[in-house]
């Protein structure tokens, strides 16, 4: 079996010049499904990555996010998809936008938005993922 495959990740902090990268080298252990990230990091990069996951901690953020999977789309739109209020969508897409999730550009009197950085798709998918590997392994089998 080959060694550990290494694997590395590379984090802007754009939210604060402050911390300018933050690479995260992993690489698996003999074990597959366990991910072992080193070296530890300085709270202030702790923090960055704190804020990115607490932009994705609410579930109007996370359907805006499966709706600009398709492409992108106006506050309107999105607000007829999800059946809420335009304050709501425009208050959970400004903080998408500010963690540098989505990307918006103005034609003419509309603001389309769209997925800008598409690693969050992958973050969402790795964690259905893992829901989806939890729920097959609660799954009672019966037989006789």
């Amino acid at each position: 079996m080959p060694g550990p495959s290494p694997l590395l990740f590379s984090l802007r902090a754009y939210f604060d010049p402050a911390v300018e990268w933050c690479i995260l080298t992993s690489f698996y252990s003999d074990t597959p499904d366990t991910l072992t990230f080193m070296p530890h990091l300085p709270r202030p990069a702790l923090e960055k990555i704190a804020e990115s996951f607490r932009a994705l901690s609410e579930a109007t953020r996370l359907g805006i996010l499966q709706e600009l999977k398709e492409g992108p789309k106006t506050v309107n739109t999105l607000v007829e998809a999800l059946e809420l209020s335009q304050p709501n969508i425009s208050k959970q897409l400004s903080i998408l936008f500010a963690a540098g999730f989505l990307g918006r550009e103005q034609q003419g009197n509309q603001v389309f938005y769209s997925i800008q950085d598409k690693m969050v798709l992958k973050l969402c998918e790795l964690v259905c993922d893992r829901l989806n590997e939890q729920a097959r392994a609660s799954l009672v089998t019966y037989s006789i």
